[in-house]
């Protein structure tokens, strides 16, 4: 079996198990697709089917779902290319070719030419997250349904830190005590720092203790376009009211979608309000702040700045290593330790990007047998990570310490261990650690030591500056020289 059949016997695999799809619906659709090549650097997934008629149907009804399978399978983020083997089984090879050249392709050829912008910045949702939204707007979270199969979102795997604490710790109180001791709870963070993660938690807690507990989970622009569908199609208004005010629980999502829309903001004030007098729990997340909500009335601000805020900050590096290390660990996967800190180090914003990148590392380690090392490391990050050239301030970095400490360049690279170079040698690896986005294994290369040295180093130097105030100042005067 060649390597696009290994990937694509797992690819089918998932869809099969996750898409729930009828035995012969999945065997008439989805059995004769064939995967003529996977181009993961390029974005693109090469496709075939049997007929014109099938590939034109597969694209259009679950084009989506064949990306997120890809991506679920080997962490690659794809556009697809449905080819059909009835017209094009002669030159396949020459338009595949070609389409990577010119990114031209034929009429009868199923792809989207320009690939949305979300679905390259962002990795689509995981599959336990879709299954927690189901229906579009809104799911309803019984306790005869489980909230979430498989790896479950609970508030024992979600990975606790100091920039998390505080919000993980109000959800479990009020996951334990709902409504008796902070109504809203208002979660603020940038996308992908696992406020998603703490709602599906707070589901899984309450059904876990009350079974009877009706909760209710809807994104933003959700609730939007709810209410613009009910609207369109002249339905009562208390059939949209009922779906969001007859619940024991409300979980908001990006509720910064609702700003700016007049109509949809007095639907949920009054929804709020009805919940709120009811003493029923409102939580909501948002990306920012209430008050830096723009085009927020004021009345709906104060609602939201009525309980408990609390935010969630960039992992800090500890709890990155500790995060890709329990993802690692929930798919069996072995990472060496340094190679774990090569990847905090590197992945430094979004829990969601870099549970990816452990997903990502994980598929290609599998599907073709490969140790993790540093070579599939960089080949799995290349893209997640700005390339940025550093050799300048590196350069600079070096002729300052040197002429600071009267040692020479070559002295502060080498393996002298004098006590004038090895503190120079410290103070610039500290310093490159300190003004650029260089990892430590990166800095490591420049001073042709190995990875623990340069850390020791950092170290030493955080102790001095701890121990000895004028060393603070010296080397503070240092870096402002460099960034001059």
């Amino acid at each position: 079996m060649n390597n696009n059949q290994n990937v694509w016997k797992y690819v089918l695999e998932h869809i099969h198990a996750t898409a729930d799809f009828p035995p012969a619906t999945f065997s008439i659709w989805f059995r004769g697709l064939q995967l003529e090549e996977l181009d993961a650097n390029g974005g693109y997934a090469y496709i075939s089917a049997e007929k014109h008629f099938m590939g034109e149907f597969v694209f259009k009804q679950h084009e989506r779902l064949l990306k997120d399978a890809i991506y679920e399978t080997l962490g690659a983020r794809v556009e697809i290319v449905i080819l059909s083997r009835d017209r094009h089984s002669e030159n396949m090879a020459s338009i595949i070719a070609n389409h990577k050249n010119t990114l031209e392709l034929p009429e009868d050829v199923f792809c989207n030419l320009r690939p949305s912008e979300d679905f390259k910045k962002e990795p689509p949702l995981s599959v336990e997250e879709k299954k927690m939204i189901k229906d579009p707007v809104g799911t309803l979270i019984k306790s005869e349904i489980p909230a979430v199969r498989g790896e479950e979102y609970t508030f024992d795997n979600f990975i606790v830190g100091e920039t998390n604490r505080m919000a993980h710790d109000a959800c479990m109180a009020i996951a334990k005590n709902p409504v008796e001791l902070w109504n809203p709870l208002f979660i603020y963070a940038p996308s992908g720092m696992g406020k998603t993660h703490l709602l599906y938690a707070i589901s899984n807690e309450i059904i876990r203790h009350n079974p009877s507990k009706r909760i209710r989970y809807v994104r933003g622009e959700d609730f939007t376009n709810d209410l613009i569908d009910n609207l369109m199609q002249k339905k009562p208004m208390h059939y949209f009211r009922e779906r969001y005010r007859e619940v024991d629980v409300l979980l908001v999502d990006d509720i910064q979608f609702i700003a700016g829309k007049e109509s949809t903001q007095q639907e949920f004030f009054h929804t709020f309000d009805t919940l709120y007098q009811q003493k029923k729990q409102i939580i909501i997340t948002c990306d920012c702040p209430p008050k830096e909500l723009k085009n927020l009335n004021n009345r709906m601000m104060t609602r939201f700045e009525s309980g408990l805020t609390v935010d969630i900050q960039p992992p800090e590096l500890e709890l990155r290593i500790a995060i890709a290390n329990s993802k690692a660990a929930s798919m069996n996967l072995e990472i060496p330790s340094h190679i774990i800190q090569y990847i905090a180090e590197n992945i430094k914003t979004s829990v969601r990007q870099l549970e990816g990148l452990i997903k990502r590392i994980h598929g290609y380690a599998t599907i073709y047998s490969r140790v993790v090392d540093m070579d599939l490391v960089n080949l799995c990050i290349h893209d997640m990570i700005p390339v940025k050239s550093v050799d300048h301030m590196v350069e600079k970095t070096f002729q300052t310490v040197c002429d600071r400490y009267n040692v020479g360049v070559g002295d502060i690279t080498g393996k002298r261990k004098n006590a004038n170079i090895v503190i120079a040698r410290h103070v610039a690896t500290y310093i490159l650690r300190q003004i650029t986005d260089l990892s430590s294994v990166e800095i490591a290369r420049y001073f042709s030591q190995d990875h623990s040295t340069i850390l020791s180093a950092i170290k030493n130097v955080e102790k001095k500056i701890e121990a000895n105030p004028e060393f603070e100042e010296q080397v503070s005067g240092l870096i402002h020289q460099i960034q001059e």
